[in-house]
C-alpha cells in the first residue's frame, strides 16, 4: 500500500474517533465547507487555473487542460502532483502548504471547496493513487456513524436543519482501477461529474473567463488547452524578454488571433510584507482591458490602456 493511501485511512480512522467523541465537530466541518462554497461560487475555474499554475513549476510541458464533455468537466495538469500535505490542505480548512511559500497564488483546500457547488461526484487521479469525493460517500460514512452509535441521529437532528450534515471533502474514498475520461497522459487529473442544472454556468466560465490576457501574469502556465460545446481553443504564451505574446487558436476554423505585451515588473519588501508588481501594455496602446489583475482580471478599472498585475503579502494573495 502507498504511503498516500496509508495516510488516508489513517486520517479517516481519526475522523470516525473524533466524530463519535464529538458529534458538534460533524456540523462544525459542515458549515465551515458550505460556507466556503458560498464564498468562491463563481470563481471556480480561476481557483483550478490557480492549482494548476503552481503546480507547472515542476513541469517540462506547462500546461492544463479544460474539457466540458456531458455532464464531466476534467481539469488536468503536469508538475507536482499530490502529496500528503496536499491532501491535507483538503481535508482540512485553512491549512495549504502554499502559505508558506512566496509566488504560489492557489490555495488547493479552497479550490476545491469551491467546485462543491457544482459537483455530483469529485474524482482526483495524482501521486499515483486515485480518491473520490461525493455526498453519497459522506452520507455512507456518517451511516456508519449512526449504526454505532444511535444517539447521533438525534442529536444532528435537532442541532441542525440539513438532512445529512457531513463535509464531503473531510471522508475521502479511496478508489481503485478508476479510468478517468482524459486522452492525455497529465501528473494529476480532477474528474468532476457536474449536476446537471450547472452545465450551462459551467460553459458560461469556459466562454468568459480565460482570455489572451490571462496568461500574461501567470508565473508556470504558457498553455491552456480548452475543449467544450461551445468553444474549443488553445491558448499557448511565448516570452521574448519584457515582450509576451499570446496566442489563442480556433481548432474549428483554424484561425488565430494573438496580442503582444510590453511586461515591466518589479518586486520587494515594504513594511516586513513581499510584494509584487508588474504593469503590461500593447506597444500601440490598443488594449481595452485597462483592469487590475490580482493573478486574475478583477472588476477594478482605469483609465488607460494597459494591464497591472500587483499583489502584497504573496503568501496571502487571494485576488479580491
Amino acid at each position: 500500500m502507498s504511503d498516500l493511501k496509508t495516510f488516508i485511512y489513517s486520517e479517516l480512522a481519526k475522523r470516525r474517533r473524533q466524530y463519535l467523541e464529538s458529534p458538534a465537530l460533524i456540523l462544525e466541518h459542515y458549515n465551515i465547507e458550505q460556507q466556503n462554497i458560498d464564498a468562491y461560487n463563481g470563481r471556480q475555474l480561476l481557483e483550478m487555473l490557480q492549482n494548476a499554475d503552481d503546480a507547472a513549476e515542476t513541469a517540462s510541458v506547462k500546461k492544463v487542460l479544460v474539457r466540458l464533455k456531458g455532464q464531466e468537466l476534467t481539469n488536468a495538469n503536469n508538475g507536482a502532483s499530490f502529496d500528503q500535505a496536499g491532501l491535507e490542505s483538503i481535508l482540512y480548512s485553512s491549512l495549504s502548504p502554499k502559505s508558506m511559500q512566496q509566488r504560489k497564488i492557489g490555495q488547493k483546500g479552497l479550490g476545491f471547496r469551491s467546485i462543491l457547488s457544482w459537483a455530483e461526484h469529485v474524482t482526483i487521479r495524482s501521486g499515483g493513487m486515485t480518491i473520490g469525493f461525493s455526498p453519497e460517500y459522506a452520507y455512507a460514512f456518517l451511516a456508519e456513524l449512526m449504526q454505532a452509535d444511535p444517539t447521533l441521529a438525534t442529536f444532528l437532528k435537532q442541532k441542525s436543519k440539513a438532512p445529512l450534515p457531513i463535509a464531503t471533502l473531510r471522508v475521502p474514498r479511496v478508489l481503485e482501477q478508476v479510468e478517468l475520461p482524459t486522452a492525455e497522459a497529465f501528473d494529476t487529473t480532477i474528474s468532476i461529474r457536474l449536476r446537471p442544472d450547472v452545465v450551462p454556468a459551467v460553459q458560461e466560465q469556459i466562454n468568459s473567463i480565460i482570455g489572451l490576457p490571462t496568461l500574461v501574469f501567470l508565473h508556470n502556465l504558457y498553455e491552456i488547452d480548452i475543449e467544450s460545446p461551445e468553444r474549443n481553443v488553445i491558448f499557448r504564451k511565448l516570452r521574448q524578454g519584457e515582450a509576451v505574446s499570446v496566442f489563442c487558436t480556433n481548432r474549428h476554423t483554424n484561425a488565430t488571433e494573438s496580442r503582444t505585451w510590453k511586461v515591466y515588473g518589479s518586486t520587494g519588501e515594504h513594511k516586513g510584507k513581499a510584494y509584487e508588481i508588474e504593469i503590461a501594455w500593447t506597444p500601440d496602446l490598443s488594449d481595452t482591458e485597462n483592469c487590475l489583475y490580482a493573478w486574475f482580471k478583477t472588476q477594478v478599472r482605469f483609465p488607460f490602456p494597459a494591464l497591472l498585475h500587483g499583489s502584497f503579502e504573496l503568501t496571502q494573495d487571494r485576488n479580491q
